[in-house]
């Protein structure tokens, strides 16, 4: 390892707020692409989803804040390397790897956020659908009646 780590906090600080960061997305993503189908929905169902949708907003809130720290790092980076090693090939080692956990950081945070809205339109149509079959067994029970009482 090139840099050492008591001299480049900062750094691996981010890495640590990284890793934090991809356990709960990882929590949240898992629970949204496997979780089951919704069913007939129900006002439990509804506050979990939501429940889940309030986490998704302290996450994408501690990304942002976590991308703005990294970005700037990134255009301004301070790393002590050791004197042993190569310090141009290091630096563009170092910043490269940052450089690349923020895209793919960025790209999570996109994927977590549209399978949240997806998992929450199949909420709302299973609502809608409900919708439906009620009203078409009220108007069929509504036409029933209204044969009987012309027969």
């Amino acid at each position: 390892m090139d840099l050492v780590r008591s001299d480049n906090e900062v750094y691996y600080g981010l890495f640590e707020r990284h890793n934090d960061l991809v356990d709960r997305w990882n929590d949240l993503n898992h629970y949204l692409v496997d979780a089951p189908p919704v069913g007939f929905p129900t006002r439990k169902k509804k506050r979990v989803l939501l429940s889940k949708g309030v986490i998704l907003a302290d996450l994408l809130r501690d990304f942002l804040e976590w991308y703005g720290d990294a970005s700037r790092f990134l255009l301004h980076p301070r790393l002590v390397v050791r004197q042993d090693a190569e310090p141009d090939l290091t630096f563009l080692h170092y910043t490269n790897f940052l450089s690349h956990m923020i895209s793919e950081s960025n790209n999570n945070m996109v994927l977590v956020a549209n399978n949240y809205h997806k998992r929450y339109q199949s909420f709302q149509s299973q609502i809608n659908f409900w919708i439906a079959i009620a009203s078409f067994v009220l108007t069929f029970v509504g036409l029933a009646a209204t044969l009987m009482t012309i027969l």
